[in-house]
């Protein structure tokens, strides 16, 4: 299974990135010290909270490279 990883740009815009493959979806973002709120150009909602250089929304667990 390939390795998800978020490309959040200082312009507020994000990305998932798969593996190797091209960005598999885009939306913004806005972050506070210990959440980042995003929004999908489809307009779907998540939030992740982030504690420790590592952030978690659902089931994924994201770490800062």
């Amino acid at each position: 299974m390939a390795r998800s990883r978020l490309d959040l740009r200082r312009d507020g815009r994000c990305g998932k990135l798969r593996g190797t493959a091209p960005r598999a979806y885009g939306g913004r973002y806005e972050s506070d010290p210990s959440h980042l709120y995003f929004e999908d150009d489809t307009g779907l909602l998540a939030l992740a909270s982030c504690v420790a250089a590592t952030c978690h929304s659902a089931a994924a667990r994201y770490q800062k490279a």
